[in-house]
C-alpha cells in the first residue's frame, strides 16, 4: 500500500532566496527548534502552525528530508499579523478518542435522565 504524500505548504526557494543582507545579517533560523525557540513555542505547535496557518517556512532543494529555515523578519511579520496566542487547538480532543469520550458522556447523560425519570 502506497501511502499519500502530503502536500507542502513551504514557500520553495529554489529560484530566488533571501537577500544576501537578510542571510548575513544573522537573520537565518536554521531548525524546527530554533524557529520554535524564537517563537517562544513547541516545536510541535511550530510544525502545525506550518501546515494550518501558514507560518512562512523556507525549504532548501534536496531529498526527501530536505533542511528547512525561516527568517526572524518573516516570523516577526507573521506573528504580528496572526493571533498566535489563541492556539486553542490543544483542548480539542481528536480521532478515535475524542469520539469515544462523546459517545461515552451522551451515554452517561442519557442513563441519567432516564434514571431520574424512572426513579419516581
Amino acid at each position: 500500500m502506497r501511502k499519500r504524500r502530503r502536500a507542502s505548504r513551504l514557500v520553495d526557494h529554489t529560484e530566488a532566496g533571501p537577500s544576501a543582507q537578510e542571510w548575513l545579517a544573522g537573520d537565518r533560523l536554521g531548525s524546527w527548534k530554533e524557529i520554535a525557540a524564537h517563537l517562544s513555542k513547541d516545536v510541535r505547535t511550530v510544525q502545525r502552525w506550518e501546515r494550518l496557518r501558514g507560518l512562512p517556512l523556507h525549504r532548501l532543494p534536496g531529498g526527501h528530508r530536505r533542511a528547512i529555515y525561516a527568517l526572524k523578519s518573516e516570523l516577526d511579520e507573521w506573528a504580528q499579523d496572526s493571533p498566535v496566542d489563541s492556539d486553542n487547538s490543544r483542548f480539542l480532543v481528536r480521532g478515535w478518542a475524542g469520539a469515544l469520550l462523546i459517545v461515552l458522556l451522551s451515554l452517561a447523560t442519557i442513563g441519567a435522565l432516564i434514571f431520574f425519570f424512572l426513579r419516581e
